[in-house]
């Protein structure tokens, strides 16, 4: 299924985990629209994310803050992001920016689902978001 140009969703498993498929790339105008996806997933309960960008050709310095802020955010709620082999030219920018310490990367979708997993096996279960907590700007 895909909602947004450049973005292909599915859950995987019984656990439903989400994964965000980038491909191509994501217009800088629809990053909002990415935000507010991750924002109704997030408070439909999905704790576990993977967004794999083995098919990924250009991402934003707004877009990888964006999956810092929710890797960030999914942590403290008991959740887990993880990236699966982004880009050469991303991977250099993830570690010029220190941003590789946030976000964990895999060379394998199954290695993310993986770590994913265990991740979440690990966490205490958290509450529900409030319904007055809102996305990012």
């Amino acid at each position: 299924m895909t909602l947004i140009p450049g973005l292909e969703i599915e859950e995987i498993g019984i656990d439903r985990l989400v994964v965000l498929s980038i491909v191509g790339r994501i217009p800088l105008d629809r990053l909002s629209d990415l935000n507010q996806l991750a924002f109704e997933l997030i408070t439909a309960g999905r704790r576990g994310f993977v967004a794999d960008m083995s098919r990924t050709e250009e991402v934003s310095s707004n877009a990888l803050a964006t999956l810092a802020y929710y890797s960030r955010h999914l942590r403290e709620k008991g959740g887990a992001l993880a990236l699966v082999r982004p880009p050469d030219h991303v991977a250099r920018i993830l570690r010029l920016t220190c941003l590789e310490d946030m976000l964990q990367v895999f060379d394998t979708r199954d290695e993310a689902l993986a770590w994913v997993r265990r991740e979440l096996s690990a966490a205490p279960r958290p509450h529900r978001q409030a319904a007055n907590e809102s996305a990012p700007n």
